[in-house]
Order: structure tokens, then C-alpha cells, then sequence
């Protein structure tokens, strides 16, 4: 798991590094989310924690999630990348649609502790309330590997990020 976390955290680094080489503002961002996941035939909240950065075409974020539900709960650490689509339509818009991919590292505790690691797409729309928030709404398929119970995650996620 401590490889996993590394591996996302590089990732994570190299990718803000290189919107440096963007002739775009890059904006950091800090922010809360909250998800309705589903893993196999459970449907629970989870709740977590974001940071990243964006520039006008891409956003990369590593996000932290906690679910719980009954005696079983679960932790994910997750990297995802983002572009905006259909930039031009939704360029004097306060919506802006992207589309993207995840990877991450994935803890699941039900009696006994199951890790592994997860990759999937996302989209959604982020609503821009002003030039220091957005809000975030989106969905996340996520297929697993080295998992025992789980196979996939999906995720319907609202978040709400804070631009420093």
C-alpha cells in the first residue's frame, strides 16, 4: 500500500509539474467530496478530502475516501486526471463537461482486510460559482485488481473545490 501511495503521489507531482510548461494559469485547489458508492451489492456514502491543480484544459487531483457500512468499511486513495470537452460550446458557460481517467490503491476491512488497486474512467460537469469555487459533479467507474470481494467501485461524487 505504501508503494501505491508513492507511486500516486509522483504522479500526482509530475503531472502539476507539467502544466508548468502550459502557456495556462495554473489554479491549486483544495477541497471536501462526498459520494454515493456502490461495490458489489452494497450502496454507501462515502466522504473525502482533495487536492490538486487545473489549468484551463486539465486538472489532475489526489483525493482520500472513507466508506462505511455495517461491519465492513473502506478506504481509497485516488489520482485523477481531467480534461475540459467541448471547450468552445461551454466557453461562456459556468458549466464545463470533462471527461478522465483514475488510478488509485484500495482497502477494504469486512471480518478481513482486503487491498488492491483500482483504474477506471470519469466525467461529469463542474459548475464555477466564482473565481475562487467550483463545484463538482461527476461519476467514476473504477475496476479492480488483486482484490478478493470487491471488482469494481463506481462513484456518483459531489465535491466543492477551493481555488488558492
Amino acid at each position: 500500500m505504501k508503494t501505491i501511495i508513492r507511486l500516486l503521489f509522483i504522479l500526482t507531482i509530475a503531472t502539476m509539474t507539467s502544466y508548468a510548461e502550459q502557456s495556462d494559469k495554473i489554479y491549486s485547489f483544495i477541497g471536501v467530496q462526498t459520494s454515493m458508492s456502490h461495490y458489489e451489492d452494497v450502496q454507501t456514502p462515502s466522504y473525502g478530502i482533495k487536492y490538486g491543480a487545473q489549468s484551463n484544459m486539465w486538472r489532475t487531483g489526489l483525493s482520500y475516501s472513507y466508506a462505511k457500512d455495517g461491519n465492513s468499511a473502506f478506504h481509497t486513495i485516488v489520482m485523477q486526471m481531467d480534461r475540459g470537452v467541448l471547450t468552445n460550446s461551454f466557453e461562456d458557460l459556468a458549466f464545463k463537461p470533462y471527461l478522465g481517467f483514475s488510478v488509485g490503491a484500495i482497502q477494504y476491512k469486512n471480518n478481513i482486510t482486503d487491498k488492491g488497486y483500482m483504474y477506471g474512467l470519469n466525467g461529469g460537469f463542474t459548475y464555477i460559482v466564482n473565481n475562487s469555487i467550483d463545484l463538482d459533479l461527476g461519476y467514476r467507474y473504477m475496476k479492480t485488481a488483486k482484490m478478493t470481494n470487491i471488482d469494481k467501485v463506481d462513484d456518483i461524487n459531489l465535491a466543492l473545490h477551493y481555488f488558492y
